[in-house]
């Protein structure tokens, strides 16, 4: 199987905030949906907080953000994924196709895979890959 190479990436954050290699800034929706869109990280986390407001919810709210990337031609979410003995994959196995791009949801986090790299502030791999969302 093969694993996911890893990219450290702050999807934008060092742009605006001093203090980018705070690992517990809680921004892992808006890094997560700058990487998969291509926006600028300050562009994605205004219109979170749009579409949070206009639903009275938080913007890192899974409803919140799933609106965010239907808007911008992902799929609605997606079911986990698991392999023989019904074992979900881990986010570094996660079978991708590497013309497409995922938003993957673990245990209280959201990363991205896009073009077969995995993109965050650091390195969720082993961890389980829940629902997603694909482009």
């Amino acid at each position: 199987m093969k694993t996911i190479e890893y990219l450290k990436s702050y999807g934008g954050r060092e742009k605006y905030f001093q203090r980018v290699k705070d690992l517990r800034a809680g921004d892992c929706v808006v890094r997560a949906c700058a990487h998969a869109t291509g926006l600028e990280y300050f562009q994605v986390m205004q219109r979170l907080f749009e579409i949070g407001l206009e639903m009275k919810m938080m913007p890192n709210d899974e409803r919140v953000y799933e609106v965010f990337l239907v808007e911008n031609g992902f799929s609605r979410r997606q079911s986990p994924l698991k392999r023989n003995g019904n074992k979900r994959y881990k986010v570094k196995e996660f079978p991708v196709d590497e013309s497409k791009v995922y938003v993957i949801h673990t245990s209280r986090h959201l990363t991205c895979i896009d073009q077969g790299l995995h993109k965050d502030s650091w390195n969720c791999g082993p961890w389980a890959a829940q629902s997603y969302y694909v482009k």
